[in-house]
Parts: C-alpha cells; sequence; structure tokens
C-alpha cells in the first residue's frame, strides 16, 4: 500500500473516531474527506447525489448514515466503516484502474453470489459468469471466487439466492476469513435466527438485507430457466426430466414469472410475457386444424381456458378461475358480452365458482344464468365443497332449472348460429338494441340475447326479486318449479321483479316470441317437430336447426319460419 494511500486511511479513520463523539457536528468533516478522494473519479451528477446524502439533513440517505449511529453496535459500525469504505472504495480504487476504467467496463464495486446454487444465467457482476457452473458450492469454490474477486478490487459482496442463509455455517466462516469485505445477505426475515444475530455481532460484517416481498420467487423461476437452456442443450442425460419438473413447480399461473423465460424464435430473443397466450391460442389451432385433416365434414368442439384474439376461429373459451363469490355472477354477466365482441361466442363460466365453498342458494341462482350461456358447466376445484347439484338438499330444484335449459336449447342453438353464421353477436348490452334511449348505456347487469330476449339474472344474496329496467313494453316470464310458464306483461321503464330461488326468469320483446321445447334428458331426446312459442300473438320466427355435426351451413332445410296464431 503506497505511503499516501495509508495517510489516506488513517485520516478517515481519525474522522470516524468524530463521527463517534458528535455525529451531526462531525459528520461534514467525512464529506469533505471523501469529496476529495472522489474527485476526478465519480460523474458530477454522482457527486451531487453524494454530496445532498452527506449534508442535507433531510435527506433519506443522511438519516439513514445518523441512524446507524444510533441503532448499530460500534463494533459493527466500526467494522463496516473500515471496510465500506476504506477498503472496499478507497483501496481499491486503483486495483479496478488496473482491471479497467472501472465506471464504464472495469471490475465492479459489489458481487452477487448465490451461495445454495450453481445458477448458469452468466449475469452481470455475478460471480457465475467469470466461476462458471460448478456441481457444488462449497466454502473452498466460494473461498477461492471471493479472493479471485478482491485481487480485482472488489470488497463488497451479496448473497442472495431462494435462501442464502441456508448455507449459514459457510458464509459466517468466509466472513472470518475475510475480514476486510462487507457481506450482505439479502434473505427472508425468518432465515435470522438467533444464532445467527450472535454470529453477526461476532464477525462484525455480515448483514442482513431483510426481503419483505416475494422476490425470492422470482429468484426460482430464474433457476428454472437455466435449467431449462441446460436441458435443452444436454447430450449426454446428465440433467434429468425430474429436475426440470422439480423446478417449475410452483411456477404457474403467476404472471410474476414471465419475465425471467425467453423463446428463441427466427434467431431473436423473445421474451415469455409478450407472447404467454400465443400457447393457448396455439395449442387449440393445432387440435382443430389436426381435426380437420382427420375429418373435414366434421364439426368438432374446442374451448380452452388459455386464449387470445383469433382463437374463436378454432374453438370456445371459459372465463377462467373465478370464485363462489355473489359478486362473480354479475362478473359472469359481463363478461359474456365483451367475449362475443372478441369473436368468442362460445363462451362461459365456470358456474358455482372454481375455487372457494359454494352454498345452495349461490349454485341455483349461478345456474339460472348459465342456463343461457352457450357454455353451461358445473366446475369446482379439489379441496373445495363438492358443488355437484346432487349434494344439496331438495334436488328437484336443480333437475328442474337445468331441465329449462333443455326446454330453451331450440332458441338458444338458433340464435347462437345465426350469430356465428352473420357475424353478430349472441349477447349484447342493452345499449346495442336501444341506442336512442339514454338510460340504457348505464345498464349493466341485464343483456340482450339474440333478437328476442332479454336476461337479468339475481345476482344479490337473500334477494327475493331484482330491479330492472324496461326501454319497452315486455312479456315477463318465469320458468316455474312444477313445469308451468308465468307470464306477465310489464310498461317500459323501472320495475320490482320477484324471483324465487329455483325460478328462471326472462324477457321477450314486444312483438317477438321464442320457440320452446317439452323437457327431455339429453340433447338427442329433444323434439324440435313439436315446439310451442312463447311470446306475442302474431309474432313470427325464423328457427335455425341443423344436425350440429356437419357443415351444410347452407342448407335450406336448415330454416324454418314460425309463426304464434295465438
Amino acid at each position: 500500500m503506497r505511503i499516501s494511500t495509508q495517510l489516506k486511511a488513517l485520516g478517515l479513520a481519525k474522522v470516524l473516531s468524530y463521527l463517534e463523539r458528535d455525529p451531526d457536528a462531525n459528520l461534514p468533516k467525512l464529506k469533505e474527506w471523501l469529496e476529495r478522494f472522489m474527485e476526478r473519479r465519480l460523474p458530477p451528477h454522482y457527486q451531487q447525489l453524494f454530496h445532498s446524502a452527506m449534508s442535507d439533513p433531510s435527506n433519506n440517505w443522511y438519516q439513514l448514515i445518523r441512524r446507524s449511529y444510533e441503532d448499530t453496535d460500534p463494533a459493527v459500525r466500526k467494522k463496516l466503516f473500515e471496510n465500506f469504505v476504506i477498503h472496499g472504495q478507497l483501496l481499491d480504487w486503483p486495483d479496478r484502474a488496473v482491471a479497467g476504467d472501472w465506471l464504464e467496463q472495469g471490475a465492479p464495486w459489489a458481487a452477487l453470489i448465490d451461495p445454495s446454487f450453481p445458477c448458469a444465467q452468466d449475469c452481470q457482476g455475478c460471480g457465475s459468469a467469470i466461476f462458471g457452473v460448478r456441481p457444488e458450492l462449497g466454502f473452498d469454490s466460494l473461498d477461492q471466487e471471493i479472493a479471485a474477486r478482491k485481487a480485482k478490487g472488489t470488497h463488497l459482496f451479496l448473497f442472495s439466492g431462494l435462501d442464502p442463509l441456508s448455507r449459514e455455517q459457510e458464509v459466517i466462516a468466509l466472513c472470518n476469513k475475510h475480514t476486510d469485505c462487507v457481506f450482505a445477505a439479502i434473505t427472508p426475515p425468518e432465515s435470522v435466527s438467533e444464532q445467527l444475530a450472535q454470529d453477526m455481532l461476532r464477525v462484525r460484517n455480515l448483514f442482513p438485507a431483510i426481503r419483505v416481498d416475494r422476490e425470492v420467487d422470482l429468484v426460482t423461476a430464474r433457476r428454472a430457466a437455466a435449467l431449462l437452456r441446460e436441458y435443452d442443450r444436454d447430450e449426454a442425460g446428465e440433467v434429468s426430466i425430474f429436475q426440470v419438473r422439480e423446478a417449475l413447480q410452483g411456477l404457474q399461473n403467476d404472471q410474476r414469472y414471465y419475465g425471467s423465460f425467453y423463446h428463441q424464435v427466427d434467431g431473436q430473443m423473445v421474451r415469455h410475457d409478450k407472447v404467454h397466450n400465443l400457447f393457448g391460442y396455439n395449442m387449440t389451432r393445432a387440435a382443430a386444424e389436426g381435426f380437420e385433416q382427420i375429418d373435414p365434414d366434421k364439426r368438432f368442439l374446442l374451448f380452452s381456458r388459455s386464449s387470445y384474439i383469433g382463437m374463436h376461429r378454432y374453438g370456445g373459451i371459459w372465463t377462467g378461475d373465478n370464485k363462489s363469490w355473489w359478486s362473480h355472477i354479475l362478473l359472469n354477466l359481463q363478461m359474456m358480452p365483451s367475449l362475443n365482441m372478441c369473436g368468442f361466442l362460445y363462451a362461459g363460466a365456470d358456474l358455482g365458482g372454481f375455487g372457494d365453498n359454494i352454498t345452495r342458494d349461490l349454485l341455483l341462482r349461478w345456474l339460472a344464468l348459465g342456463v343461457f350461456t352457450p357454455l353451461m358447466r358445473n366446475h369446482s376445484a379439489i379441496d373445495t365443497r363438492d358443488q355437484e347439484c346432487y349434494r344439496f338438499e331438495q334436488v328437484e330444484d336443480f333437475r328442474h332449472v337445468i331441465g329449462v335449459r333443455y326446454r330453451l336449447l331450440p332458441y338458444l342453438y338458433s340464435e347462437y348460429m345465426k350469430a356465428a353464421l352473420s357475424g353478430d353477436l349472441y349477447f349484447k348490452p342493452l345499449a346495442f338494441e336501444y341506442p336512442e334511449d339514454s338510460f340504457t348505456p348505464q345498464v349493466e347487469d341485464q343483456l340482450m340475447l339474440g333478437g328476442e330476449v332479454m336476461i337479468a339474472p339475481v345476482y344479490t344474496q337473500n334477494a327475493k326479486g331484482r330491479y330492472v329496467y324496461l326501454p319497452e313494453e315486455m312479456l315477463f316470464v318465469k320458468f316455474m318449479p312444477d313445469g308451468s310458464i308465468h307470464e306477465e306483461k310489464l310498461s317500459p321503464g323501472h320495475h320490482y321483479v320477484e324471483i324465487a330461488l329455483n325460478e328462471v326468469p326472462l324477457f321477450i320483446r314486444a312483438g317477438r316470441c321464442i320457440p320452446v321445447a317439452e323437457g327431455a334428458e339429453s340433447v338427442a331426446e329433444l323434439r324440435t317437430d313439436s315446439l310451442v312459442l312463447l311470446g306475442y300473438p302474431g309474432a313470427e320466427y325464423l328457427l335455425y336447426d341443423d344436425d350440429g355435426i356437419h357443415k351444410d351451413y347452407e342448407d335450406p332445410a336448415n330454416k324454418k319460419l314460425l309463426r304464434k296464431t295465438s
């Protein structure tokens, strides 16, 4: 060490002793010394930041330095100052200069080391970038890495990873050996045990950087990405598929991880979060194109939870992992026209909710909406309450609601196919049909279905009914549990209508009618030759009906004009 450097170090140590006596009065002395040493070494904007941090009492960095004198053990504080300020910042600058212009491309001021995992990502500033992948990270390999870094002028080391303090003994031993370095362990708070706290006070150069968020999971994702790359390049079978599966465990369904994976496309690296939904799109597309080759004359029903704009050409979609919440009935209703406007006509939700526990009344109300959605499916997650209809008392109420679905299928299928073949919507907001009505844009809990029907499900717990808004006169229809149909004409305006848990309501527009079939237990048993028209006398309805299998959509036999005579 040069004599001038030794004198500077002694001077800084002297300043530290003054700081111990009176931090507020003597902190400017430390600032003056450091500004002299850093002149010509730091860009002007860094110098300005340093000046503010050391001279402005309201500055957060000033407060942090000030608090360190109040809250930190004096011996630890002295060690931190010596290692970080003198060894790590003053004495290593000549070594960094030898390595290159350290402000641009020389040795880093700090090194990142994961003592618990031999990563292969080669991130800038990380030990793996220099030392490569090792089968394990024991004391000797970590010691060699730190020694090599010190030779290049780096004295600050950050232990990161899933839980760097899982290697607590090795970390403490490294701190004991490299007493001229500062070590920080980026760790969750639960990893700081009483014994570790005592060890930190003893070695004086190890500090916990408490992690208060979930960044630990991002580390897991990065490790999985590195292992996947190794698996892709592995020709000797050294990386097992079981290792990959274990690394990927728990990474599903969380958007935070998607930015850690990349795909190589036409020679370019594409980040996964930019193309995530294309996987579901291409999965459904591949299946649809495969079926098209296998049997081009038939239709195949495909639907997926994961999708993207344009996938409606190949299949439908369901709305994902909802909850058994009353508010999600309304959310289900509101999502339908939005999906329709994106091209997805075949759509529906997990009726009853996928997550959380269902109740009898919530399931009945939700099924009364599901009667009208193209996909009608009761679906729930494991470890939730079983929600098949037969699990509840008075199962005949559920049988009745599902039976209404079959009775309305001729109309529902007809309107679905007409919308699909004409490029129209199956579900529409009221304002689409009544653009001149100033109130309809505010109505978000009622929908038009096809050209004849409006639906307004009950989505509030313990409600005996609900308020509805009618832009015109409509026929209020309720399918009653005894098989009868209640009909009542209502004038335009606001109304409160009573709807029991085991009733299915709908509204038929003035001058319109809809076909209704007799009850059946399967689509194959439905009879379309004995349909009853429900609605206004004299109204006509154009019924579309095909075999549901083939693609002869333009066959004139598929269309039939029905008239309600009475």
